[in-house]
């Protein structure tokens, strides 16, 4: 296999997410839309791209607040109002977009969280002890910014997770989701070496024990030939991450448009987590293969796959990568 640019591995990583969570939200036409993880993931970028220029221009700027403002801004470009407390940043291009403005089923916990109009943080979490996957579905970008070290890759995307998700797991999960995506951009070398950084980040933090042990269960299962869906695997399908780990593995071996077609229908079966876990799995192989092994069809039944790739290349500019 050739080995891809990173232009294309950003491109396919952004478009492999959309494109595997828009596959269970075929609309009455036939069109596939948006869904809310892909929403929070183009936010997450342009909150990354204007601190990215911000730090171009020579202005320091704090990372998590941009995000913050970014969401805040998806909040309302749903139809949401925030309290008179929280700020009101300026409009950017992707809020006029159609695809991000059609209101969506989005993780109760990012709603609630923006709702209150604070900035949750993991010294003030907002929404502490309750889990959801909305944070670290949104988490991939973090990986896609090339002239980050993986520390900086995790405690930025931890740091994201804080501002609606106060669990641990939630924050380390998606940190973890990140180091996967930044591992596969970087061309570690195999799908299972990107594993085994992941496995030891979280083999060292506090609050990931359940994440690192779903994780292990779900490699176990892979190698083993366990089915997402049968009883031993109960421990991993709960866990997003996890489940998207045992789907790509558990398919290796095909070639790359086979392998994220199987592997994105299996994420789709693995339980509470198969939304996620697709999403997840498709932004995996996405990064991993390049933009080349998604399915054609699926790319073209994408309303909004242009703002996907506008927003791929801004970030791309602002981090100094040819598109």
């Amino acid at each position: 296999m050739v080995e891809p640019t990173t232009a294309s591995r950003v491109h396919g990583c952004l478009l492999g997410g959309a494109v595997a969570e828009a596959a269970a939200q075929t609309a009455d036409d036939g069109g596939r839309r948006f869904a809310a993880g892909t929403q929070l993931a183009l936010y997450t970028v342009d909150g990354l791209v204007e601190a990215l220029d911000w730090a171009n221009q020579g202005v320091a700027a704090d990372e998590t607040a941009c995000l913050w403002l970014a969401y805040l801004r998806w909040f309302t470009a749903q139809g949401h109002r925030a309290p008179s407390s929280a700020p009101v940043p300026p409009a950017r291009w992707l809020d006029g977009q159609e695809a991000v403005r059609r209101p969506t089923a989005a993780d109760p916990l990012c709603v609630s969280a923006l709702a209150t109009g604070e900035m949750g943080s993991t010294g003030r979490p907002l929404n502490a002890g309750a889990r959801g996957s909305g944070a670290a579905v949104r988490s991939a970008p973090f990986g896609l910014v090339s002239r980050l070290d993986a520390a900086m890759v995790a405690r930025l995307s931890s740091n994201g997770a804080a501002l609606t998700h106060g669990d641990a797991s939630d924050r380390e999960s998606a940190a973890a989701f990140s180091l996967l995506i930044h591992a596969a951009v970087e061309g570690t070398g195999s799908l299972r070496a990107c594993v085994a950084r992941v496995e030891e980040y979280l083999g060292g933090q506090a609050g990931a024990d359940g994440v690192l042990g779903a994780l292990q269960d779900a490699v176990d299962a892979a190698d083993t030939g366990t089915d997402a869906d049968a009883p031993a695997a109960a421990s991993f399908c709960a866990e997003p991450l996890a489940a998207a780990i045992h789907a790509v593995l558990a398919t290796d071996g095909a070639e790359p448009a086979q392998h994220f077609l199987d592997a994105v229908r299996l994420a789709s079966q693995a339980g509470p987590a198969h939304a996620a876990a697709a999403v997840m799995a498709g932004s995996l192989l996405g990064a991993f293969y390049g933009e080349g092994c998604l399915p054609a069809d699926g790319l073209a039944a994408l309303e909004g796959a242009e703002v996907v790739r506008t927003m791929a290349q801004e970030l791309l500019k602002a981090t100094g990568v040819e598109g």
